[in-house]
């Protein structure tokens, strides 16, 4: 029933130390794939004096659709988001 896709991203751990984490996408196969393209994500993680932790979060990828001038901030807002959606889920509210 309508589009179905299936697939798997397989990543590793390139990079781990006390204030960096480091990730290489070594395959995917799911549907996001076909448009875009995750390559490495890089979490930095710098104590406050206050207590808290800054996060900064780098995401390398490749845009897989054309025209550029349309799909290109298309898919920067996509990752923006999926960034959002990854620090607010795993590190914020967790």
């Amino acid at each position: 029933m309508g589009n179905t896709h299936e697939g798997v991203a397989r990543v590793r751990v390139s990079r781990a130390g006390e204030h960096l984490i480091e990730i290489e996408t070594l395959s995917d196969t799911s549907y996001i794939a076909t448009y875009l393209a995750v390559e490495r994500v890089r979490l930095e993680m710098r104590p406050r004096p206050d207590g808290r932790t800054e996060l900064t979060l780098h995401i390398a990828f490749e845009r897989r659709l054309s025209p550029a001038s349309y799909f290109g901030p298309l898919m920067t807002r996509t990752v923006e988001a999926m960034a959002q959606h990854l620090l607010r889920e795993v590190f914020i509210d967790a």
